[in-house]
């Protein structure tokens, strides 16, 4: 017969969880091969300086879309005729490029705007190229004269007096202007067993082409050109603003325009360089003035930053050496931290994160 039994004493049995486990493992590993773990370290450190020196430098983070923008000029139209001729059939074209999120279009007087952003993460160049593609299907779809232009520019200056002595019509001008600026080809010709391409090319090219533009025949057969009815010349657009600096007086403004992706500091100090090479060929009495330089916030961030971080080095030592009463523990505080910034730079430079306010923290 059984004999009940009771139990004189309980107990648990508490299992370490697989994580601890490991960084036990670990430890133990590091312990027993200190001279690997140092190898590693200085190589981990050296790797970190080199990605912290070629990580390109800027105090404002770069947040815009990954966007393409199109610009179009069409000469003296009113914003309804460039909304309905030219930014609607660039917009609806555009709808469909790959990888575009979104399409904005803004039509102005003159000028057509269309912006198509991309989703996050697309290269830039590659939307670039299949917007390009996309543009020489729509260029069909929009006007003769919807097309980029130069900021100086041709003028015909007609002469009405002269116009209405040889009977010649102001639509017959823009015509023949409209002609003699078109390249057309024919057929060809055989001669000596070779063929000769028949092709006429009439793009102007100077004052002198224009001058020789055929407009009519006079009663005695005299040909009537261009330069009979009106003055030629060459000169600026019709001006539509100014820049004004200081109050001062009127000034030429000119803003530099950075590669995306480019480091910042080194762009701006550049172009300091490059200024100061041209400085000499300037006419007397002009010189060139900095309305806006990026390079000393950048320079204040980074020399912030740099001081924030000793002062938290200095500050973990000493709670360390003052708690611990132990050096080689604050020791151990003093090297960890810059070796994880300097890892941290390689991560940064790999994933094409620039060193800004942002990305550093806001304590810079």
């Amino acid at each position: 017969m059984a004999r009940p039994t009771r139990t004189a004493m309980g107990c648990t049995a508490r299992h370490s969880a697989p994580s601890e486990r490991v960084i036990a493992r670990l430890i133990r590993w590091s312990i027993d091969n200190r001279l690997l773990v140092l190898l590693t370290t200085v190589l981990f450190t050296a790797w970190g300086v080199v990605s912290l020196v070629r990580t390109p430098l800027d105090a404002i983070p770069d947040l815009s879309d990954v966007q393409v923008t199109i610009r179009t000029t069409f000469p003296g139209q009113a914003p309804q005729i460039v909304e309905h001729q030219v930014t609607h059939p660039l917009a609806t074209t555009m709808l469909s490029v790959p990888a575009a999120r979104a399409v904005r279009g803004y039509s102005m007087f003159g000028d057509s705007f269309v912006y198509v952003l991309f989703d996050d993460g697309t290269d830039l160049y590659w939307a670039r190229s299949r917007v390009l593609e996309y543009l020489n299907q729509a260029q069909s779809r929009l006007p003769a004269q919807a097309k980029a232009s130069l900021g100086r520019q041709y003028q015909i200056v007609l002469d009405p007096d002269r116009l209405r002595a040889y009977n010649i019509p102001h639509g017959k001008v823009i015509d023949a202007v409209q002609r003699a600026n078109q390249e057309t080809g024919g057929s060809v010709i055989e001669l000596g067993e070779a063929e000769y391409m028949i092709r006429a090319s009439g793009y102007l090219q100077s004052l002198e082409d224009f001058r020789r533009i055929p407009l009519a025949v006079s009663e005695a057969g005299v040909p009537v050109t261009l330069a009979d009815v009106a003055r030629l010349q060459v000169g600026p657009e019709m001006r539509r603003a100014i820049a004004e600096l200081d109050g001062e007086g009127e000034v030429a403004g000119g803003i530099i325009v950075m590669r995306s992706g480019a480091n910042a500091l080194e762009t701006i100090d550049a172009v300091k360089a490059k200024l100061a090479s041209l400085e000499s060929a300037l006419p007397p009495g002009v010189e060139v003035v900095t309305a806006y330089d990026r390079s000393t916030l950048i320079r204040r961030a980074v020399d912030n930053l740099s001081n924030t971080l000793a002062e938290e080095f200095a500050v973990v030592a000493l709670v360390c050496f003052v708690f611990l009463l132990h050096l080689r523990s604050a020791f151990v505080a003093i090297v960890s931290i810059p070796v994880g910034v300097a890892i941290a730079f390689i991560v940064m430079r790999h994933q094409g994160i620039n060193a800004n306010i942002m990305s550093l923290g806001d304590d810079a």
